[in-house]
């Protein structure tokens, strides 16, 4: 209600101030409350253009059975409404073999999943060449390497979390990625950044999360 009495009618914004209100909500929250709002917001919310991001990141980590499947079917409907326009997608805890190779179908150019399983990514960087900022998680020397011949372009890398990455795939990827800017290897255990890949590091990369930094916050530097 506004000052002189009269009630605001939310559904007579203009479509574009609607679809900016609407695009700083979470993927979840838009499909399953914003969109059943109105007509008008119903409208807004099929617009390709507010699936260019999709952010379905769980703080709290844990998901039964039928919470997860119930995100991998919206995360399917967010990915098909964006009409190939899909650039930057957080789905992290509920990542499936068949989700992410429908996702990669869709042409994205960046992901962030800590539940991708190995050889499902190896061919999802066969299929995903045009990548140009992924985040992807979890890898060893022998994937590090695929992303260094593979993706020439990349900007952003997250491997926290990788207890399997040795000094060799780091050099791989600093060596093939010569755009690369941020790089997470917080618990990276096995690296051991030190003379000169310690000094390529700081030279080349502009935010760098070393092994032994806090874990808290994995996203601060990725989704600015």
């Amino acid at each position: 209600m506004t000052k002189d009495g009269r009630y605001r009618d939310w559904a007579g914004l203009p479509p574009e101030l609607t679809w900016s209100i609407l695009s700083r909500l979470g993927t979840v929250d838009i499909l399953e409350k914003a969109q059943k709002v109105c007509k008008s917001w119903h409208s807004v919310c099929e617009e390709p253009s507010m699936w260019r991001k999709i952010n379905m990141h769980n703080d709290l980590g844990f998901m039964d059975s039928l919470t997860r499947s119930r995100h991998v079917a919206m995360c399917r409907n967010a990915v098909d409404r964006s009409q190939g326009g899909l650039v930057e997608i957080d789905i992290w805890y509920f990542c499936t073999d068949s989700l992410l190779n429908h996702i990669a179908d869709r042409y994205i150019v960046s992901i962030d999943s800590t539940m991708a399983i190995y050889a499902s990514l190896v061919q999802i960087l066969i299929k995903t060449l045009k990548l140009n900022y992924p985040v992807l998680s979890y890898s060893d020397d022998e994937f590090a390497i695929a992303i260094a011949e593979s993706m020439p372009k990349l900007r952003n890398l997250q491997l926290s979390g990788n207890p399997y990455m040795s000094n060799t795939g780091l050099q791989a990827i600093l060596d093939g990625c010569l755009h690369l800017e941020h790089l997470d290897l917080r618990e990276c255990w096995r690296l051991d950044l030190v003379g000169d890949l310690e000094k390529l590091c700081a030279e080349r990369i502009r935010v760098l999360r070393r092994p032994g930094d806090p874990t808290s916050g994995p996203h601060d530097m990725f989704w600015l």
